[in-house]
C-alpha cells in the first residue's frame, strides 16, 4: 500500500468503500515512501481521478466539481485578473512578484454509488477498462467477447504477426455494428466506401487498407470516453478463438499457425485468459441477462480448461486454483473458480 508511484485504480476504489473521505486517501498518498515534489504529483493525480470516477458515475464528489463550461469560464477570468493584477503592480511596484492564483478545485467526500464495485472485481485488468467492457459486451457474440477479453492480456509484440485477427473472414458482429456509427459520428474511423458499380474496374495492385478490429474499436471508444486515463494498454490478439477454430485441440493448433516454438507463450495466455473469464463471471453487463452471460462465459472456460488440461494438466489445474486464493485487497472474497 505504501509503495512508490502513482495510487493504484482499485485500491482507490477499495479505500472509497472503506470511507469517502477524501483526506484520509491523502494520507494514504502522502505515505507512499515519495519525496515531496512526487507527493505534489500525487496528490493532483488523485484529484484528477477522482474527477474521472464521478465523471464515469462511480462516486458522487462535494462539492460538486465545475462543469467543462464553468473551468473553461474560470480559467478565462482567472488569467485575465492575473494580466491585470500583473500589469498594475508592475506600473507602481517593478519588484512586486505576480499575485497567487486561484486554488483549483479539490473535493472534501467522494461518495460511492453501487457501480463502483464493479471495479472491485477485476484483478488481471485495468479496473476502468473492465467496468467499461462490462458496459459493451452484453449485446456482443461470442467471437467478440473473447476478442475483447485478448486484446488486455499483454503479449510479446514479435509473437503478434501470428496472432492477427484475420481479416474480412467474418462479417460484422452485433457489438462492431453498434460501435461503427458512433465512432464514425465521432470521427474516429472513417466511414466506410460503397461498394463499386459493375462498370468500375478494380485495379490487380490496387492497395486495400486494413480496418481497424473490434479490439481496436473498443479502445477508441474507451479513450474518447475517459481522454485523462492513459495506463491502459490493449492490443489486438487472435488465439483463443483460432484454437475454438481447430476445436480446442492445441497441438494442432500451434503446428498449423507455425507457433510451435512459441508454444509456452500461448499456453500460459490462454491460462491468464481463463482466469480473466473468472472475474468478468461476477459481474452482468447490459443487454442479455445472467443465465445467458455466465452460461456462455461457463462453456468457453470450461472448453478452454479442457484444452490446456491436454497439454499440462498440472500447471492447468494449479492455476485454477487461484481462482479461490484470497484478494490481495483484505476484506474481499474471492472469485468463483471458472
Amino acid at each position: 500500500m505504501y509503495s512508490k508511484g502513482p495510487l493504484p485504480w482499485r485500491l482507490l476504489a477499495y479505500l472509497l468503500k472503506i470511507s469517502p473521505e477524501v483526506g484520509k486517501v491523502r494520507n494514504v498518498v502522502r505515505k507512499r515512501l515519495m519525496d515531496e515534489p512526487r507527493i505534489k504529483a500525487g496528490e493532483k493525480s488523485l484529484d484528477h481521478m477522482l474527477l474521472t470516477l464521478h465523471r464515469a458515475g462511480f462516486v458522487v464528489l462535494d462539492p460538486l466539481p465545475p462543469t467543462p463550461e464553468e473551468e473553461e469560464r474560470r480559467r478565462e477570468e482567472e488569467k485575465k485578473r492575473r494580466s491585470e493584477a500583473e500589469a498594475q503592480a508592475h506600473s507602481l511596484f517593478p519588484s512586486l512578484p505576480a499575485p497567487p492564483s486561484a486554488p483549483p478545485y479539490s473535493p472534501v467526500l467522494a461518495t460511492p454509488t453501487p457501480a463502483l464495485d464493479n471495479l472491485l472485481v477485476f484483478r488481471g485488468i485495468h479496473p476502468l477498462y473492465g467496468a467499461y467492457l462490462i458496459g459493451q459486451l452484453g449485446l456482443a457474440d461470442r467471437e467478440e467477447r473473447i476478442q475483447a477479453f485478448e486484446s488486455v492480456l499483454e503479449m510479446p509484440r514479435p509473437l503478434l504477426r501470428y496472432v492477427r485477427v484475420p481479416f474480412g473472414e467474418r462479417p460484422p458482429g452485433p457489438l462492431e455494428q453498434r460501435l461503427d456509427p458512433d465512432l464514425i459520428h465521432r470521427g474516429l474511423i472513417a466511414a466506410p466506401l460503397p461498394p463499386k458499380g459493375e462498370d468500375e474496374e478494380e485495379e490487380e495492385d490496387e492497395w486495400v487498407e486494413r480496418p481497424p478490429t473490434l479490439a481496436d474499436k473498443l479502445r477508441l471508444l474507451f479513450d474518447a470516453l475517459y481522454p485523462d486515463v492513459t495506463d491502459v494498454n490493449t492490443q489486438s490478439v487472435w488465439a483463443a478463438n483460432e484454437l475454438l477454430r481447430f476445436s480446442g485441440n492445441f497441438n494442432l493448433y500451434v503446428k498449423t499457425r507455425d507457433l510451435v516454438k512459441q508454444e509456452g507463450i500461448v499456453f500460459r495466455h490462454l491460462l491468464r485468459l481463463i482466469l480473466m473469464v473468472g472475474e468478468f463471471l461476477q459481474v452482468t453487463p447490459p443487454d442479455t441477462t445472467p443465465d445467458e452471460w455466465q452460461g456462455d462465459l461457463r462453456d468457453l472456460s470450461d472448453r478452454l480448461t479442457a484444452s490446456c488440461r491436454e497439454v499440462d494438466p498440472a500447471s492447468t489445474d494449479e492455476i485454477i486454483q487461484l481462482a479461490h486464493a484470497a484478494d490481495v485487497v483484505e476484506g474481499e472474497t474471492a472469485p468463483p473458480a471458472p
